[in-house]
């Protein structure tokens, strides 16, 4: 999915065929292995158990809407739904999403703890959703997703560095970048001001002197243990 949604930012840079045919290769592969309830088996090998993600549903809805737009398919529009169907449905009910209170959390993992990235990329696939379909029930859950992030933004900060989940396990350095990059793309979509203030907060720990090397310790620690 991340491959396909690569080649279609390059067909829009280069306007070259090859790169569109690439996103549609992709597309097909996502129609062919899309479950009847509109899921992808994701994590089968690892976690027979647990084998659906919300990064994955989230991350086949952006590229099949992108497949549509160059297309106009019809068949894209109705993997599309049921992708967020199955990515809506509770945890507890089979799908990658748990709604506690009036907070709604989307799962990269079904079993394990809250992991940011995910549910960043995975809140994508909602936000193009819902700007393509203007599907109001979308842009409710959106909305609930969004403020249940910024109310957990502060659990994932270490004070100095940011954690992997909202667990025990800290970021490697590849993903304390990753958290940065999303958190300022969180502020340019959306213009809140939490995100600045991590991308800025987090950023500065990895500039500083001690807190980037404090932090491999921990992740080697961890790593050990593991």
């Amino acid at each position: 999915f991340q491959h396909g949604l690569a080649t279609y930012d390059l067909y829009l840079t280069s306007g070259l065929e090859i790169y569109k045919n690439k996103l549609l290769a992709c597309a097909e592969w996502a129609i062919a292995n899309q479950q009847e309830n509109g899921s992808w088996v994701t994590f089968a090998f690892e976690n027979p158990e647990h084998p659906y993600s919300s990064m994955a549903q989230g991350e086949g809805i952006s590229m099949l809407i992108r497949a549509h737009i160059v297309t106009s398919d019809e068949q894209y529009l109705s993997a599309i739904r049921k992708a967020k169907d199955f990515m809506l449905n509770p945890i507890t009910e089979g799908g990658t999403t748990s709604y506690l209170d009036n907070h709604v959390y989307l799962y990269e993992y079904t079993h394990e703890p809250l992991i940011l990235n995910g549910w960043i990329f995975s809140l994508w696939g909602l936000y193009d959703y819902s700007k393509y379909l203007a599907d109001d029930d979308v842009k409710h859950v959106l909305a609930a997703t969004l403020n249940s992030l910024k109310n957990k933004l502060p659990d994932f900060d270490m004070k100095y560095w940011s954690k992997y989940e909202d667990g025990a396990r800290i970021c490697s350095p590849f993903y304390h970048k990753l958290h940065i990059a999303q958190l300022r793309v969180m502020y340019d979509l959306f213009g809140d001001e939490i995100y600045k203030k991590y991308a800025d907060l987090w950023d500065a720990y990895q500039k500083s002197f001690w807190k980037p090397k404090r932090a491999f310790l921990k992740k080697a620690i961890q790593k050990i243990m593991e």
